[in-house]
């Protein structure tokens, strides 16, 4: 029993002549492993282009069609929502300074202690 693999790969012709004239330059060129760079940047220059083309397709397309105009809508009048004056109060009220409570009490259990000299 022979195991084999059948692959069909169908390239266009200005695909072809591309990876040719890459092979072509790279037999001339010093070996370095540039081939798959060259061919990927090959590859990468052709779907470019392919979508650029499809760009300027889409494009002038839009450039020929009018836009429908859209429809508005009539805003309908709300009526305004009553205040929460319980977070108001919370919001608005003062928490004053904070105080060292150690040096408070010291202070409060010396008061009219202290003699003046």
């Amino acid at each position: 029993m022979s195991n084999q693999i059948k692959l069909t790969i169908d390239v266009s012709d200005e695909l072809l002549d591309k990876i040719l004239t890459v092979m072509a330059l790279s037999s001339a060129a010093p070996q370095m492993g540039g081939v798959p760079m060259q061919l990927m940047a090959l590859l990468e220059d052709s779907q470019n282009h392919q979508q650029m083309k499809k760009r300027s397709l889409w494009a002038s397309n839009l450039r020929n069609q009018t836009m429908p105009k859209r429809k508005t809508k009539k805003k309908q009048n709300k009526a305004p929502k009553e205040r929460n004056w319980l977070a108001i109060h919370a919001h608005n009220r003062k928490g004053g300074a904070m105080t060292n409570r150690k040096k408070e009490q010291s202070k409060r259990a010396c008061r009219g202690k202290v003699s003046k000299s």
